[in-house]
């Protein structure tokens, strides 16, 4: 296997695993009742800033390993990839601006805005699927029109750490909303429109 792909590999792993360490339930409840004021106020917005900040030496492995080019998508259909990545980007904006994006970043709760009370979120996109973000995302990573052996990997690392987060999620939305989540589970699939896919993997 390429040394590089198996370095961004690792590396994508360590990043998901220590993510999804921050994210789980037996931390926050431990930083929570330790801290619980910087827990209401500060603790969202401080996991995004790592999210991202962790990022950074991820990229820098793409582009400074040694790489190869796989393909480059040719005119016109490098213009059509183009337009489907801004359209998802754009879907995938407008969808997080539909479930409480403040919310999601940590903004409210640094301006000590109180949140709604959550409601299952079932119009929209998130008719056709359970998480639209994720299927927007993979379209916007799977049709890269310039694929290097570099890029290939953080999209398989980062797919995988999408699906996984993703399941996650769905067991915190269990809990949170119950028999009214498992029905809307049973009905929709996960990522892609269609009866039979992705619609109970559990």
């Amino acid at each position: 296997m390429n040394f590089s792909f198996l370095w961004i590999i690792l590396a994508m792993a360590d990043y998901g695993a220590f993510h999804s360490l921050m994210a789980s339930t037996m931390v926050k409840s431990a930083v929570e009742k330790q801290y619980p004021v910087i827990y209401m106020r500060y603790y969202r917005l401080g996991y995004n800033i790592v999210a991202v900040v962790t990022l950074i030496p991820i990229g820098l492995l793409v582009y400074l390993l040694p790489d190869r080019l796989l393909y480059t998508l040719p005119f016109p259909l490098i213009i059509v990839a183009l337009l489907v990545q801004a359209v998802a980007a754009l879907g995938a904006l407008l969808t997080l601006q539909g479930t409480g994006i403040n919310d999601f970043l940590g903004v409210n709760q640094i301006l000590g805005v109180q949140s709604v009370p959550g409601k299952l979120k079932t119009d929209g996109l998130y008719r056709l699927v359970r998480h639209p973000v994720y299927t927007l995302g993979f379209i916007i990573m799977w049709l890269l029109p310039w694929m290097t052996i570099n890029r290939l990997a953080l999209i398989i690392s980062t797919t995988i750490y999408m699906v996984i987060g993703a399941h996650l999620e769905e067991h915190r939305m269990l809990r949170e909303f119950g028999e009214e989540y498992a029905q809307y589970k049973q009905r929709t699939p996960m990522f892609f429109p269609g009866k039979g896919n992705f619609s109970s993997m559990d």
